[in-house]
């Protein structure tokens, strides 16, 4: 599956890009085969690396409201593009099945292959989060990852975008499988694209949305919960940040996941729907959260400003302790 031209009208972000991203390409083995990976690389190679996953549908522009406010205070932010997600292609053996499982094995295939060998946080944005998680809890990356910054993130158990879950599955496997057929899979194609965008989603192409959705039916819950409990075994420091107004992962969903990551009732500051907090962090506080109350599930591009400003404060307590 190639990228559309520079002209389509179609953007994974779903709106001009505010930052220049300058992409590069490298061959990853990964999962007994090879990906194409297209990746974003911003900022100094010898600053600490922040590693960002997005969800789906989406690419590397869903962080174009944040890498510049990073890069300029001395973070190197690489942000892969999964696979079928419209610019990194899937494997021409076929073997890429859209779990968070395999994505973490092709981010981390791609790390290796660029020579990263410490990441000061790995960020996850919806079902991102997933992956963020499932990197870190892999014994083959203990002591390289620093800490994890979800933001409104997917939990342990279906969140209301997916409601009910067995006909979200179910519907899921049909599109995935019924898209390879001829006559039939451009109408499904159109189909998903519309409830995507009902949804107020948009991918960078019709196989994207497609692949998306399968991908929701592919998130292992219990295994989420797994990798959680063995970042709270680590003391893997957390930035969990989400909003409570968000219409796509409900509150007791995200709650739950804070619980889960050891954090107390201490450990949450909250954002009025100015964006404004009168709150702080204990200082040398490595378990976070912070709720805004009109982020929405986009809470890093209604509030940019606060989201980087809250991320640099707990990266400094991880990277660069006085």
């Amino acid at each position: 599956m190639s990228a559309p031209p520079a002209s389509s009208s179609r953007d994974g972000a779903g709106a001009k890009s505010p930052y220049s991203f300058t992409l590069q390409t490298e061959e990853v083995d990964a999962l007994g085969t090879s990906f194409q990976v297209v990746y974003a690389d911003e900022g100094s190679p010898t600053d600490p690396v922040i590693v960002c996953v997005h969800g789906a549908p989406a690419t590397h522009k869903a962080y174009r409201h944040v890498v510049e406010g990073l890069t300029s205070k001395g973070y190197r932010v690489i942000i892969p593009n999964m696979p079928g997600m419209g610019l990194t292609a899937l494997d021409p053996d076929g073997i890429y099945n859209h779990t968070s499982e395999h994505k973490a094995e092709v981010i981390k295939g791609l790390l290796e292959k660029i020579g990263i060998k410490s990441v000061a946080t790995v960020v996850g944005h919806s079902m991102g989060g997933h992956v963020t998680c499932q990197l870190a809890a892999d014994p083959a990356l203990e002591g390289s990852i620093k800490s994890i910054c979800l933001l409104s993130s997917a939990g342990s158990r279906p969140h209301r975008l997916f409601s009910p879950y067995w006909l979200y599955f179910i519907f899921g496997q049909l599109i995935y499988f019924s898209i390879k057929l001829p006559i039939i899979g451009t109408a499904v194609k159109r189909l998903v694209s519309n409830l995507i965008a009902a949804a107020g989603l948009r991918g960078l192409t019709r196989d994207a949305e497609v692949f998306s959705w399968y991908e929701g039916s592919q998130l292992h819950f219990k295994k989420f919960a797994t990798n959680v409990e063995r970042l709270v075994q680590l003391d893997l420091p957390a930035l969990c940040v989400y909003s409570s107004n968000d219409k796509f992962v409900e509150m007791p969903v995200l709650e739950d996941t804070i619980l889960r990551l050891g954090m107390r009732p201490e450990d949450t500051i909250k954002y009025n729907e100015e964006g404004v907090t009168m709150e702080k962090f204990k200082e040398g506080s490595l378990k976070r959260a912070v709720e805004f109350e009109k982020g929405t599930h986009m809470v890093h591009y209604v509030y940019p400003e606060q989201v980087i400003k809250e991320m640099l404060a707990f990266l400094h307590e991880v990277v660069r302790p006085q």
